[in-house]
């Protein structure tokens, strides 16, 4: 539903611009503050997903290079709000990964001990289970 006109907006059924996808991405997100946070599908780690030209893509990597033109597939694209649902373009910052690591680790945003390899034995466990079928 979009938020300033109160009407569904629903995507062409193949939507063929760079701005009618800008205007979709958008639209699937409501107004919190600064942030436009995206209320549409979402990965399996809860980070916005769109389907644009038959291809899957995450919200905000695909948003950033339609918005900026250009775009380094080996670099990840973060939120400088913080949040992880948010779309607002003004938002979104491409970040080599080995820094974003470091700013974490800085940070004390990475698991330690007993949480770490509790994370570690989860993924294992669902690798098995994805290699058995």
């Amino acid at each position: 539903m979009n938020s300033v006109s109160g009407t569904k907006w629903s995507p062409p059924s193949v939507i063929k611009t760079d701005e009618q996808m800008i205007e979709y991405i958008t639209t699937k997100a409501k107004p919190s503050g600064d942030c436009l946070l995206w209320v549409g599908s979402s990965c399996q780690d809860g980070a916005p997903r769109v389907h644009w030209n038959k291809k899957k893509y995450r919200a905000q990597r695909l948003l950033y290079k339609l918005t900026h033109h250009w775009f380094d597939e080996k670099n990840l694209v973060i939120t400088t709000c913080g949040h992880k649902k948010c779309v607002n373009p003004d938002h979104l910052k491409m970040q080599r990964r080995d820094i974003l690591n470091r700013t974490m680790a800085e940070n004390n945003q990475f698991p330690k001990g007993q949480e770490r390899s509790l994370n570690a034995a989860l993924r294992a466990t669902k690798t098995d289970r994805k290699s058995t079928r």
